[in-house]
């Protein structure tokens, strides 16, 4: 069911981030997850979601996305330059995303993008909560295919909220994301963790990073 969730991730986050391109494409090597783990702590990136808020995990992998001073930035505008370390001259930050894992498999990923109007963000939105138009046979179908019991819904965070949450009948592994509107700022928050704990995690993070918008 942990597919179901990354498709659910990769539908609207890949379309804010990755749809707009630039010659500067963001890298999630894993591989080599250690040395960039290594780099990021002595450097103490400026994420929203802090090593604090999620201790028993590790910074695996982060990119910070910025566009030019003078551009107003909206959503599907292409021209995102990608960056780790410092942030090019001329240029402005308008997004992040960061990885946090153990070696358990339990993780935390964030993305976030900051644009200059609103313009577009209803649009994906209907592509976030696409599982309110699912009939229930549909969505019948779909567990019985994945073999994980599936939940969703509305919440109160931020203008607009939605979360999609899985468990998966074998090994009882729950994966949450949350998508999240406020002012013209677009996040998810996706929680892999154990039964019980990734809503309840996802919704504390999503929580924080509402307020940290603010």
């Amino acid at each position: 069911m942990k597919k179901l969730l990354i498709i659910c991730i990769l539908i609207v986050s890949v379309i804010f981030i990755s749809g707009c391109t630039s010659d500067e494409q963001a890298s999630y090597d894993f591989s080599t997850g250690s040395q960039s783990n290594q780099e990021s702590d002595s450097q103490n990136p400026e994420l929203i979601v802090k090593q604090n808020d999620v201790p028993e995990l590790t910074l695996e992998d982060y990119d910070f996305y910025a566009v030019p001073k003078n551009t107003v930035y909206t959503v599907g505008q292409g021209g995102l330059k990608t960056y780790t370390d410092t942030l090019e001259l001329g240029y402005r930050k308008v997004g992040e995303q960061s990885t946090w894992q153990d070696q358990s498999g339990r993780s935390v990923q964030v993305t976030l993008m900051k644009y200059d109007s609103n313009t577009g963000l209803m649009q994906f939105w209907e592509t976030a909560t696409r599982f309110d138009t699912m009939s229930k046979e549909e969505l019948k179908s779909m567990e019985e295919t994945s073999g994980s019991n599936i939940d969703f819904g509305h919440l109160n965070i931020g203008d607009n909220s939605y979360y999609i949450s899985s468990i998966d009948i074998n090994t009882g592994i729950e994966s949450t994301v949350i998508f999240i509107i406020h002012k013209n700022n677009f996040a998810t928050v996706s929680v892999i963790d154990e039964k019980d704990k990734s809503y309840s995690k996802a919704l504390r993070i999503a929580k924080l990073v509402k307020s940290r918008l603010d």
